[in-house]
Formats: C-alpha cells, structure tokens, sequence
C-alpha cells in the first residue's frame, strides 16, 4: 500500500496557497472599495455629472484635497483646545481610577510599587 503523507502534504499546501490568495483578492478588493468611497467618489461624481475634462477633474481633485486638508488641521486645532480644556477633568478621573485599581485590585504589599510607577513625569523643556 503507497504511503497517503505526500498526499496528504500537498493538500494542505493547495489549501494553504488557495487560502493565501483569497486573502489577497478580497484585500485587494477591499481596497479598492474604500478609494471609492468619501471624497474620491464625491469627485468622481461631480466629474460624471459635469462632464469634465481631465485637466478639470485635476483641478478638482486637486481643491478636494487641500479642503480636506484644512478641514483635518481645523479639527486637529480644536481637538488639541477641548483637550486642554478637559484636562483637568481628565486627571481627576484617572486618580480616582488608579484608587479604584491601587484599593481595591493590588494586594496591600504591591500598593508602594503602583504609588512609585503613577507618580507624575516632570516635563522636560527645551529652552
């Protein structure tokens, strides 16, 4: 009787490389759907609709991307200012979670350890 492991071998390597490669495609398919989608396709469409000329539908996606570039800094902007001004709260917060976890997770002889490791960094300024 012929030994079945070469067999049995090449199986699982033509599952493993079809698996591999369907990986592949759906990523890629994947992809490819997502550059579709949000601006590029809103520029697409207007493209379409307007019938424009190649030349124009550089200019336009050339308008799109420096919008969406004001529109991520403005946000960055204000994100950096609510996070300011939530900061406090924010500390306040995670001392009363680092209570919760030093009282009442931490056995007693750990708690001098956690105090050492929550203790504040002083900020290091470059004058």
């Amino acid at each position: 009787m012929s030994d079945a492991r070469p067999w049995i071998l090449a199986a699982a390597a033509a599952s493993f490389l079809a698996g591999v490669a369907a990986g592949v495609l759906y990523t890629r398919r994947g992809e490819a759907r997502v550059e579709q989608t949000g601006w590029a396709a809103y520029a697409e469409r207007l493209a379409a609709d307007f019938e424009l000329s190649p030349e124009r539908r550089s200019a336009l996606r050339f308008i799109l991307d420096e919008y969406a570039t004001e529109v991520a800094n403005r946000r960055r902007f204000h994100e950096a200012r609510i996070e300011a001004q939530i900061e406090p709260e924010l500390r306040e917060l995670g001392a009363r979670y680092d209570g919760y976890i030093r009282d009442s997770v931490l056995p007693p002889h750990q708690r001098a350890r956690f105090d050492e490791r929550s203790r504040p960094v002083p900020l290091v300024t470059a004058d």
